[in-house]
């Protein structure tokens, strides 16, 4: 099973590496919710799509 796309991006001089599904969560909704991880609702990591991403807090993310 493949993991996460990310994308290296260069900001100020500095190299970071983005995940996928994080840029496209906030390209969609205009921020990333605070103590929360962006999930794939299929599993599925490789679905990007955003009806396919949602934003779950820490404690819930445990569970899954």
């Amino acid at each position: 099973k493949r993991g996460h796309r990310s994308f290296s991006i260069r900001t100020g001089g500095v190299d970071r590496t983005v995940l996928a599904h994080r840029l496209i969560y906030l390209a969609h909704h205009n921020r990333l919710p605070d103590k929360t991880h962006i999930v794939h609702r299929n599993n599925d990591l490789a679905d990007n799509r955003i009806e396919n991403l949602a934003a779950l807090a820490f404690s819930d993310n445990t569970s899954r």
